[in-house]
């Protein structure tokens, strides 16, 4: 059930424009103590399993994209139309490759992350899985304070990226909590108070307490 509503999920917490970092760090630091209860081959078969997921579906994508960025295809076309039909400098291959090009450079922030996607993916696989071993790495041996504002500007797409396609396949209570802040995550987007409070209770209690308890069910009041 929880992969039959991710989409619709993702589509209504895209649409609020609101600050949700703080159900992140939260999100994030569940991800990462689930991580850690796999061993490292299992976490090495993580990567694999999780690259390819992310590239097949990049893939099927692709033509979505596209047509998402209608409108800067339509001013690369006109723009290579110029010294195409106008003054007839270049042939026809000319012309699609100058439309691809002049479409990269208006769609550069976009694509440079992918390829940066692309990069870290490629560099884990044939390092065995050593990029997301350094990742959670860095991450253990952040403070408790550290891990409440690890998100930030700088590093919130790559992570973004690592926290989709690494998923924990073990179902222990963290993998629960996880799902449980999810749900309240979209269920409660437009009532800052309770995610708050969830947040601050969150942080307030000892790790172990996830780790050992299970969430609450989302149907009654939080």
């Amino acid at each position: 059930m929880r992969k039959q509503n991710l989409l619709s999920d993702f589509i209504k917490i895209a649409g609020n424009q609101k600050d949700v970092s703080p159900i992140e760090n939260v999100l994030l630091n569940l991800r990462v103590a689930a991580l850690s209860k796999h061993s490292r081959s299992q976490r090495r078969k993580i990567v694999l399993l999780g690259v390819l997921v992310s590239w097949i579906s990049s893939f099927f994508i692709l033509p979505i994209t596209i047509l998402l960025s209608y409108k800067t295809i339509l001013a690369s076309l006109a723009v290579a139309l110029i010294p195409f039909k106008v003054f007839e400098l270049i042939s026809s291959a000319q012309f699609l490759l100058l439309s691809a090009i002049i479409w990269s450079a208006l769609n550069y922030k976009d694509l440079s992350r992918k390829v940066q996607h692309i990069v870290v993916d490629f560099f884990d696989v044939i390092s065995t899985g050593r990029i997301t071993e350094a990742a959670l790495t860095a991450y253990q041996n952040t403070s408790w304070e550290g891990k409440q504002t690890f998100l930030n500007p700088k590093n919130r797409d790559i992570i973004s990226h690592l926290y989709c396609s690494r998923q924990s396949y073990l179902r222990c209570k963290e993998t629960l909590w996880e799902d449980y802040f999810a749900s309240m995550s979209v269920q409660h987007l437009d009532d800052q108070s309770i995610l708050d409070k969830e947040v601050r209770k969150y942080w307030s209690q000892d790790s172990r307490y996830y780790a050992e308890v299970s969430p609450p069910s989302l149907d009654g009041e939080l």
